[in-house]
């Protein structure tokens, strides 16, 4: 176990190429926090999200980090695709003690980007069928040819 982060259950790589890593609440949710993931068994991975039930507004379930270093972005201030992957995380690992879950997590406040997403996902036999959805501001536009 990381001398920084608490790991419960066990950390996984359950979704490509994302670690989901739940935090304990009397860790340092920070660059502390990263460092000794990068040391840790999930140090492979290309993307980690920290998720802990501690959060900044009390309508919120989970307060989200996502670090993509490997694809040169330090922190993202909101991420779907992550968080889906966290969404199923969530479910395999009855987080909230059951197979279904209908959730706000909150995003980006440590960058001054805040966000909130909501997450519902349902274990249905062999998988779990997710859907992410939340606002958005738009902050960039483009085209492709």
């Amino acid at each position: 176990m990381s001398p920084v982060v608490g790991f419960y259950p066990p950390p996984a790589v359950d979704c490509f190429p994302t670690g989901n890593v739940p935090v304990k609440k009397e860790n340092p949710y920070d660059q502390r926090t990263l460092a000794a993931l990068r040391q840790s068994r999930i140090a492979s991975a290309k993307a980690v999200l920290l998720f802990r039930p501690e959060t900044r507004y009390r309508e919120n379930d989970l307060s989200v980090r996502s670090f993509a270093e490997y694809y040169g972005v330090p922190e993202e201030p909101t991420t779907g695709s992550a968080n889906g992957c966290l969404a199923g995380y969530l479910v395999k690992h009855r987080y909230f003690g059951q197979d279904r879950i209908n959730v706000r997590v909150e995003q980006g406040y440590e960058i001054g980007r805040p966000s909130r997403l909501f997450l519902e996902a349902e274990g249905q036999a062999d998988t779990i069928a997710v859907r992410v959805g939340g606002q958005v501001i738009m902050s960039a536009r483009g085209e492709l040819l």
